[in-house]
């Protein structure tokens, strides 16, 4: 029985019990009547569930045509014992997004699709997301290709469901339409869990900078549950009004690369493409199709690869960019975006990724470039170095951070403690091991020398970060053998027990 089902039936005991004690007071037809008639309605979801308990009912209703007290009462006892001992199923709702997303809700709806204890319904949910000509809505339903059953977001309705546990990974409420954003939600769920869709890159912020950072967003301030992938990210966060809700027990993505590490999807172009080759996985954001100044360092790169017979290219742009070049395409300015597209399209040793998933490219990989993205925590949970690729200066740290900040952590990311490593303490960037004046910091970022020396010393067999990988690693995620997903269940199964 459905637990929805039972808290509702509980209560409706409770006012029989009322109704029999007034009827054994004081017999009349037409109370009889209403009783007969609530005694069906208890008895209506009972149906398909117990046999018994609603044979038992009806020995109510019967022993009610010749009232005796003890007799009544103890065939109430009887019932009411029978319906609370019925085992109970509790309903978990699991809402993805993009198909890129669900990665890190996987394992966990395996883990509770697997426990008979629950019953598990899978819901994609829409998206509108901003184009250079308006809002347009997202929704692809790339689960039943896979044999996963799920609902269709028009056809599933909260408040007729009451579900036990709402698992979810948008945080965004601006980009939900208001039947999923959170505080909707909220009102017809027992808990909220939210499971963010991305790594998260532990980096160091002065106290005022954490006010303004993540977890103060609608879907964390309306989550019961914030599933932390590692105590860094509880002491990073640990001025953020959501800390309490923090629970470390992993990210569930990285079950998936756990599990995959060794069977992953292989593909014959990109065998061909990559063989006996030095492979660099490069990652660009979406932002990157409107950002002129960071086409040309494109083109800078795909040089690179071109004059190097032995390098090879997998190039993973933003699922978003092909959004936003195809609707931009009237407007003219990703004319460059899709040269880039072109050129890597009809070169042997370059790779266009616009697979669901990551993990090909990066076992693939023998390096990931890439601009400030959730790919990093990725890349270094997979043991792949990383050379972080900034767009502007500025974005050596997030949004509110000055430009003299972001110097600062670039001249003190030598300085590094190993019981609290800073997410630049485990990658290379332009100028990491040296002294960078302000004024020749553009000319790094933009320029290609970096980037040649970090490609000969992958090529080369070097690998000068390994070693604070391994520890970045060992501070940042919490269960990485695979059981990240098990954790969350047998965490949100505890609380259910409790109650």
């Amino acid at each position: 029985m459905l637990n929805k089902i039972k808290k509702q039936i509980l209560p409706m005991l409770d006012t029989l019990g009322d109704a029999l004690g007034q009827y054994l007071n004081m017999p009349s037809e037409d109370l009889l009547v209403v009783i007969n008639e609530f005694i069906d309605a208890i008895a209506e979801p009972l149906a398909g569930e117990s046999e018994e308990a609603v044979s038992l009912s009806e020995k109510i209703k019967v022993v009610l045509l010749s009232p005796i007290h003890d007799t009544v009462e103890g065939a109430y006892i009887e019932f009411c014992e029978t319906v609370a001992a019925l085992p109970v199923q509790y309903k978990a709702v699991f809402l993805p997004y993009y198909d890129n997303t669900w990665d890190s809700l996987k394992s966990v709806y395996e883990a509770f699709a697997a426990d008979p204890m629950f019953v598990t319904e899978i819901v994609i949910i829409p998206i509108k997301r901003n184009t250079p000509t308006g809002d347009k809505r997202v929704y692809e339903d790339y689960l039943t290709l896979q044999g996963i059953p799920n609902t269709f977001y028009d056809e599933y309705d909260f408040e007729t469901d009451q579900p036990d546990v709402v698992f979810y990974n948008q945080p965004y409420d601006g980009v939900n339409y208001p039947k999923f954003q959170s505080h909707n939600i909220k009102p017809h769920a027992g808990l909220m869990v939210y499971i963010p869709y991305f790594l998260y890159r532990h980096r160091r912020l002065e106290a005022e900078a954490q006010k303004t950072m993540l977890l103060n967003l609608p879907g964390h301030n309306n989550a019961d549950i914030i599933v932390a992938q590692g105590d860094s990210y509880c002491k990073i966060y640990n001025r953020s009004k959501n800390r309490n809700k923090f629970v470390t027990l992993g990210s569930p993505k990285c079950d998936n690369f756990y599990w995959q590490m060794g069977v992953f999807p292989r593909y014959p172009e990109w065998d061909e493409a990559t063989a006996e080759r030095t492979v660099f996985l490069l990652n660009t954001h979406y932002s990157a199709v409107l950002n002129g100044s960071f086409q040309t360092f494109m083109r800078d790169v795909l040089e690179i690869f071109e004059n190097n017979e032995d390098l090879a290219l997998i190039w993973r742009p933003h699922p978003q960019s092909f959004m936003m070049q195809s609707e931009s395409d009237q407007k003219g300015i990703s004319k460059e975006f899709q040269d880039h597209i072109n050129h890597v399209l009809n070169h042997p040793r370059m790779i266009l990724d616009r697979t669901s998933s990551n993990v090909s490219a990066l076992m693939y990989c023998n390096a990931v470039l890439t601009q400030e993205s959730s790919i990093i925590a990725e890349s270094i949970y997979a043991d792949k170095p990383v050379f972080l690729l900034f767009r502007n200066p500025e974005e050596a740290l997030p949004e509110g951070i000055a430009l003299e900040e972001c110097l600062k952590h670039l001249a003190k990311a030598r300085e590094y403690d190993e019981n609290d490593l800073d997410l630049y303490s485990a990658v290379d960037y332009y100028g990491f091991d040296e002294t960078m004046p302000e004024e020749a910091l553009t000319d790094a970022c933009f320029g290609q020398l970096p980037l040649i020396r970090f490609i000969d010393d992958i090529r080369n067999g070097a690998d000068s970060k390994k070693q604070l990988r391994g520890l970045f690693r060992e501070q940042s995620f919490a269960n990485p053998d695979g059981t990240c997903g098990r954790s969350v269940h047998d965490y949100v199964v505890s609380l259910i027990q409790k109650d």
